[in-house]
């Protein structure tokens, strides 16, 4: 089985920014406060400067510990540096807070897939999935979690079910190919190929990954 085609265009941070609240001097609440090391932190996750991200969002949960978002963001700022046990510990800190947040759900589930233990990650795909069965990120989790597991068949449901709800997902329709191409069915897979390469935006910026994926339909020939 090939590797996940990773790059910037197939993925997005799960980062909830928005403007940084304001007060008068004098009446700003420790969670008003609180909110503009938030917003700094997801600027600079964004911008690839996970040290800065997580000075901030430290920041941030030294005034208000129970900032379910900040805990999230900190989680996958941790998880970029290769931190996996502090992103666990973010994650599930907001869980305790807020047991159905779906992105600290769905993220937990990806650290315990990428520690291994595809079990637990299996339970929290799916507990997103009884909250929300339209959340289609999940879906497509759900999926590499079951390929992984060896149900090739469970995986191809869950990549369909995800581009059910999203026809423009280029990572799910990318792993939907993978996984025909794993399974023998070549036609298929090169029908899914076909289909990124029309969705993917041709720019300089996407030229390595339209190239792979040419590749990758020329194999299957």
């Amino acid at each position: 089985m090939r590797s996940l085609l990773v790059v910037a265009v197939f993925t997005s941070f799960l980062l909830q920014a928005g403007g940084c609240a304001r007060s008068p001097v004098g009446t700003m609440t420790d969670g008003q406060d609180s909110r503009g090391y938030t917003d700094r932190g997801n600027e600079l996750q964004k911008n690839g400067d996970l040290d800065g991200a997580i000075a901030e969002y430290r920041s941030a949960l030294r005034l208000n510990p129970n900032d379910v978002e900040t805990h999230v963001n900190l989680g996958m700022a941790l998880k970029g540096k290769g931190d996996l046990d502090g992103a666990l510990v973010e994650y599930r800190s907001a869980l305790r807070l807020s047991p159905n947040d779906l992105p600290a759900r769905n993220n937990l589930g990806n650290t315990l897939k990428n520690i291994g233990d595809l079990d637990g990650a299996l339970a929290e795909y799916r507990s997103v999935l009884r909250l929300n069965p339209n959340y289609f990120p999940t879906h497509n989790n759900l999926g590499n979690a079951l390929r992984d597991k060896g149900n090739l068949a469970g995986a191809i449901a869950e990549y369909r079910s995800a581009l059910r709800l999203n026809p423009n997902f280029l990572e799910a329709r990318y792993n939907l190919a993978s996984a025909f191409q794993a399974g023998g069915r070549k036609a298929e897979a090169k029908e899914e190929l076909k289909e990124v390469l029309r969705l993917l935006p041709d720019t300089p910026a996407n030229q390595h990954t339209i190239n792979q994926v040419k590749q990758r339909i020329r194999e299957l020939e």
